[in-house]
């Protein structure tokens, strides 16, 4: 099931529209405040897409064990970024924290 969403995130990902800022999700499909504060700052965009390719990057590498650790660090993460709401300091910093985190992969 977890596979299922990754591949539904990609395809929305190829297929989608270009917007004025880019990010790794369709803002048409935003719900959460964090979301929509993604969609409407060029600097979150871009460290959403910095952070989702190197997500991707090792994910794909990975297989087993260390690809469903990955995934689940994923998923909570991405809580822990909801819980920050349309606060962009707090967005901003959830982002930095995750890249760095993943670029030690």
């Amino acid at each position: 099931m977890k596979l299922r969403h990754i591949g539904l995130l990609l395809a929305l990902a190829a297929f989608a529209p270009p917007a004025v800022h880019a990010q790794s999700f369709d803002c048409r499909s935003a719900r959460h405040a964090d979301e929509y504060a993604i969609c409407d700052n060029e600097e979150l965009a871009a460290l959403d897409v910095r952070m989702s390719n190197l997500y991707f990057a090792i994910i794909n590498r990975l297989g087993g064990l260390d690809r469903a650790r990955l995934h689940a660090e994923q998923v909570d993460w991405l809580s822990e970024r909801r819980e920050c709401g349309s606060n962009v300091r707090c967005l901003r910093t959830k982002y930095f924290q995750r890249i760095e985190q993943l670029e030690r992969n």
